[in-house]
C-alpha cells in the first residue's frame, strides 16, 4: 500500500483519458475504494474536466464510467458538489438518446449502425448509470430512463431457439464488455428479474473462448453467481461456480510452463493467458486480477462495487 500511495502521489493526469476502464476516473474510483480519497480528487477533477469534449456515452471509456466515479466520490465525501456534477453528465447523457424500431438507445454506441449491446462498451453502462444516478439524487425520471434503456436493449436483440442473442459485429457474445452477461447484471439491479432470467439462457455454458473477466469466462462466471443470489437460485449460482472452475482448470498453466524454471523458481498458482490467448496477463481486464477478483467475491461475498452494490443510496445489493 505504501509503494501504491507514494506513485499515485506522484502521478500527473494531466496527459490521461478520462475513462473508468483506462483513464483517472478508473483511478481516482480505485485509490477511493482503497481509502486514499485525497488522492483521489485530482483524478476526480481531471476526469469532470473533459467531461464536455468526451463524445462518448459508454461505462468503459465515455460519460457513464465518469458518472459513475462522481457518485463514488459523493459516497466517499458526501459532498453535494459531486451530485450536481453527476446531473449534468446524466444531463448530457439524455440529449444522446434516440428511439428506434426495437426502442431507445444511446447514440455514437453503434457498430456497423446497430446499438452495441452490452456493459461496457454498449447501452447498458448508461443504463446503470442512471439507475445509481436516480438512487442518488431522487431523479425517479433517470431510473425510468435507464428502464427504458434496457427495453430497448431487449428490443434489439434477436432470439435463437429461445435464447436471445446480443450480437456484435455478427457474433453473439455472452460477456460483459459486450452481451449477455452485463445485460443480465444491470436488469438484475434494476429489478427486472424476468429480463434477467431470459438473459441467463446466453449465459448459462461451462466453457468459453477467453478467461478474462470483462472479455471472457470469468466475467460469465460472476454474473451467474450474482445472479443465482439476486434471484434467490442456488443453482443458478453453482453453475457460475463451475464456469469459474472451468476457467481455472483449461487456461490456468503453471509458471514454469509460460515463463520457463528458471523465471518459475519459488513461484506457484497459476498464470492465465490475456487477449488472444498469446501471453499472460497479469491485467484485470483480461487476465490473472480480474479471475482473482472472481475468485475472491464468491469467496468471500462482498458487494459487486463495480455495478454500485456498495453504494450506501442502492437497493438490493450482490
Amino acid at each position: 500500500m505504501k509503494s501504491l500511495t507514494r506513485k499515485l502521489s506522484r502521478s500527473s493526469s494531466s496527459n490521461m483519458p478520462p475513462g473508468f476502464l483506462t483513464g483517472s476516473a478508473g483511478v481516482g474510483w480505485a485509490a477511493s475504494l482503497l481509502g486514499l480519497t485525497s488522492l483521489a480528487m485530482p483524478f476526480w477533477e481531471s476526469a469532470w474536466g473533459q467531461v464536455e469534449e468526451t463524445d462518448n456515452a459508454s461505462m468503459f471509456y465515455g460519460r457513464s464510467g465518469i458518472g459513475m466515479s462522481m457518485l463514488q466520490a459523493f459516497e466517499s465525501t458526501g459532498q453535494g458538489v459531486w451530485i450536481e456534477r453527476s446531473s449534468s453528465i446524466a444531463s448530457r447523457i439524455r440529449k444522446m438518446i434516440s428511439a428506434g424500431a426495437g426502442g431507445k438507445f444511446v447514440e455514437g454506441l453503434t457498430s456497423n449502425g446497430d446499438p452495441i449491446l452490452g456493459w461496457g462498451l454498449g447501452q447498458s453502462g448508461p443504463s446503470l448509470y442512471l439507475f445509481r444516478h436516480g438512487q442518488a439524487s431522487g431523479d425517479a425520471s433517470a431510473v425510468h430512463l435507464a428502464k427504458e434503456l434496457l427495453a430497448g436493449e431487449m428490443g434489439h436483440s434477436r432470439d435463437w431457439n429461445g435464447v436471445p442473442a446480443f450480437e456484435f459485429e455478427g457474433t453473439a457474445e455472452p460477456y460483459l464488455e459486450v452481451g449477455a452477461a452485463g445485460i443480465a447484471q444491470v436488469a438484475a439491479r434494476l429489478g427486472c428479474k424476468d429480463i434477467a432470467r431470459k438473459c441467463l439462457k446466453a449465459i448459462s455454458y461451462r466453457h468459453m473462448v477467453l478467461p478474462g473477466y470483462i472479455f471472457g469466462g470469468a466475467g460469465v462466471a460472476e454474473a451467474n453467481f450474482d445472479l443465482g443470489r439476486m434471484l434467490g437460485d442456488p443453482h443458478v449460482a453453482k453453475v457460475g461456480r463451475g464456469q469459474l472452475e472451468a476457467v481455472i482448470d483449461v487456461f490456468g498453466v503453471r509458471p514454469e510452463f509460460v515463463h520457463g524454471a528458471s523465471w518459475a523458481l519459488g513461484q506457484s498458482g497459476r498464470v492465465f493467458p490475456g487477449e488472444g490467448l498469446m501471453k499472460s496477463s497479469c491485467d484485470f481486464a483480461t487476465g490473472s486480477a480480474g479471475i482473482l477478483r472472481v475468485a475472491r467475491r464468491m469467496a468471500g461475498g462482498y458487494p459487486n462495487e463495480l455495478f454500485g452494490d456498495h453504494f450506501s443510496f442502492a437497493g438490493e445489493r450482490c
